[in-house]
């Protein structure tokens, strides 16, 4: 069966930016089987804040609109520092499945004490990460093994779907488009002052 993916990633910044000091971008790109990029939105998040979870649904109301039959593939757990993109209420509010690609091991006690020692709303943010990471099915591919985390499909599809789109490296093709404009997107806004 055909799907486009809506892949997100978010850009580049600087260690000063840490603990709701600056902001950075939210890429969001809607890709299509025959490896062409349609649509892309981009949307301003606080780095460390707690607004990426929202922000996601909101670009795939607009983003799914150009597509009948769409996944929704996150790099990662963890957004802008320690925001966190949650895959379960991403899932709950559009109805289209999600998957959490995550590309390297987590050290789940040392992010807890890290949490714990610079945000009062730790629990919030750890129990997603905790979630995500510990329902994550390992993913072997001729590069590493990574991971991934599917809710609204099934474990087969998304492996199936992760492996179609593993052209240049073990980064699904959507997030590594996704990954490159927000870098560069974002660097060229920081070095204008506009998420300062």
């Amino acid at each position: 069966m055909r799907r486009d993916v809506i892949a997100f990633d978010d850009g580049y910044f600087p260690p000063t930016f840490k603990e709701s000091r600056g902001k950075t971008l939210l890429i969001g790109v809607l890709y299509h089987e025959e490896a062409a990029i349609s649509k892309i939105l981009w949307d301003i998040i606080v780095v460390d804040g707690l607004s990426t979870t929202n922000k996601i649904i909101d670009m795939v109301s607009i983003l799914n609109a150009y597509s009948g039959n769409s996944v929704i593939i996150l790099d990662g757990i963890t957004y802008a520092g320690f925001d966190v993109a949650d895959p379960d209420k991403i899932y709950l509010a559009t109805k289209i499945p999600v998957i959490s690609f995550i590309q390297y091991p987590l050290d789940l006690e040392r992010i807890r004490r890290t949490l714990i020692k610079h945000f009062s709303d730790y629990e919030t943010r750890y129990r997603v990460i905790h979630r995500t990471y510990t329902k994550a099915t390992p993913l072997i591919t001729p590069w590493r093994v990574v991971r991934f985390y599917a809710v609204g499909i099934t474990r087969e599809e998304a492996l199936s779907l992760l492996r179609g789109l593993m052209i240049y490296s073990p980064v699904p093709e959507p997030l590594r488009i996704a990954h490159m404009i927000a870098s560069y997107l974002s660097k060229y806004m920081l070095e204008k002052g506009y998420l300062s």
